[in-house]
C-alpha cells in the first residue's frame, strides 16, 4: 500500500511577509526592500511564499542570479521578456535609437533580442556606456510605472559581477526609489548598500522560535520532544535548512 507524505509545512515567517505585502502596497518608506542572510535561513523560500499570496493581477517578475554570469543585457531581456514586449515600447525604442546612432542596421520589430541589447549597452568608453546604461534604464522604469503597480525581485545577489551591481546601486535603484508604485525586492548573502540617491527597507533573517519547529514536526509526521527541538536550533544557529532536513531526518520516531 502506497503513503502519502502530507505536504510541506510553510516555514512561519508572517512578520517578514506582513512586510513585504506593505512595501507592495506602497505603506512603507521606501521602495526597495534588503532581504540579508547566510546561506539556508530561507530567503529564496520566503520570497516562494510571498509570490503564492501574491494577486493574480499583480506582474511579479523574479530575476535569479544563482547560477551566475548574467550581464545587464540578460537582465534587461529577461524583465521584458517575463511580462511580455508590448509592455516595453519605450525600452524597445531607445535600444533602437542607440543602435540607428551607431550606424547598426536593426529590423522593425516589436521585440529587440539581448546582443542587440548588449550592444546599446556597451561603448568605446566609459563615459558613453554610463549614458548609455542610463537611458535604457529611465526607458524600462518608464514602462514599468506605466503597468501601474509591480514588483521586482532580484535574488541571490552576492552573485551578480561587480559591473552589475554598480548599475544596481547607481543606476537602477535610484530610479525605482523615484517610482512609489515599484517595488522591488533584493535577496542574498549580501546586499547592495543604500546610497544618498536611495533609500530601502533592511529585512535581515532571523532564527525561527522552537515552538514552531515543534508544530513544524507535527505537520511532517514526526513526535519530537522540545528539547531535542531546541538542541537542534541551538546546534544549527537557527539555520532553517538544516533544522528541517534534521527534523524530516526522524521518520516519524516517537517519544
Amino acid at each position: 500500500m502506497t503513503t502519502h507524505r502530507a505536504a510541506r509545512p510553510r516555514i512561519d515567517r508572517e512578520d517578514e511577509l506582513a512586510l513585504i505585502d506593505r512595501l507592495v502596497r506602497g505603506e512603507t518608506r521606501a521602495r526597495v526592500l534588503l532581504i540579508q542572510a547566510a546561506s539556508g535561513m530561507g530567503k529564496s523560500e520566503l520570497l516562494r511564499e510571498f509570490r503564492a499570496r501574491c494577486p493574480g493581477h499583480l506582474p511579479v517578475i523574479v530575476v535569479d542570479f544563482k547560477g551566475g554570469g548574467l550581464n545587464l543585457a540578460d537582465v534587461l531581456f529577461h524583465i521584458c521578456d517575463t511580462l511580455g514586449w508590448r509592455h516595453f515600447l519605450t525600452l524597445a525604442q531607445t535600444v533602437r535609437e542607440i543602435l540607428r546612432s551607431t550606424s547598426i542596421n536593426v529590423s522593425g520589430n516589436l521585440i529587440v533580442g539581448q546582443n542587440e541589447i548588449s550592444i546599446a549597452s556597451g561603448g568605446p568608453d566609459e563615459q558613453t556606456r554610463d549614458l548609455r546604461r542610463s537611458r535604457l534604464t529611465a526607458a524600462l522604469v518608464d514602462d514599468l510605472r506605466a503597468l501601474g503597480r509591480a514588483v521586482l525581485i532580484f535574488d541571490v545577489y552576492e552573485r551578480c559581477d561587480a559591473a552589475l551591481q554598480d548599475w544596481f546601486s547607481g543606476v537602477f535603484l535610484p530610479a525605482a526609489h523615484r517610482s512609489p508604485q515599484l517595488a522591488v525586492i533584493v535577496a542574498g548573502q549580501q546586499t547592495p548598500e543604500p546610497t544618498q540617491m536611495w533609500d530601502a527597507e533592511f529585512l535581515p533573517l532571523e532564527g525561527i522560535a522552537p515552538e514552531h519547529w515543534q508544530e513544524y514536526a507535527h505537520a511532517v509526521g514526526t513526535l519530537l520532544h522540545p528539547e531535542f527541538i531546541r538542541g537542534c536550533c541551538a546546534a544549527f544557529k537557527g539555520n532553517c535548512l538544516s533544522i528541517a532536513q534534521t527534523i524530516e531526518a526522524q521518520g516519524g520516531g516517537r517519544v
